[in-house]
């Protein structure tokens, strides 16, 4: 008897794990907003090579989206630890145009558009 009782349990159990795990992803909100240039074109590209259904696109447009954040999350993390090495690449070509590129009077119009730049 008590063994009947924790199979039904345990089956409950995963009937329940997987129904909630179903619900989860058609309840949880789809990112929103145009995809990037770049993925965009690779959905247009995977609807044509694969011949895919209108529910197929939307599904991968869902996932390009997803995608998209995830990229977006790891370039950023990488970017903040390249900051200062950013930061000192863009004074030195900065430096090299005002100085190689420009004219004087060129120089001059730069640095007043300098000024009116609020503070880095």
């Amino acid at each position: 008897m008590k063994q009947k009782i924790f199979f039904l349990a345990a089956v409950t159990f995963i009937a329940g794990l997987f129904a909630g795990m179903l619900l989860e992803r058609r309840l949880a909100p789809a990112p929103e907003g145009p995809l990037p240039i770049d993925l965009a074109a690779y959905v247009t590209a995977m609807s044509f090579a694969a011949d895919l259904s209108t529910d197929q696109v939307a599904d991968l447009r869902i996932l390009m989206r997803y995608y998209d954040g995830e990229r977006n999350r790891l370039l950023d993390t990488q970017r903040q630890q390249i900051a200062p090495e950013w930061a000192d690449l863009d004074l030195r070509f900065e430096t090299l145009i005002r100085n190689r590129i420009l004219q004087p009077e060129q120089r001059a119009r730069f640095k007043t558009m300098e000024a009116a730049l609020p503070a880095r």
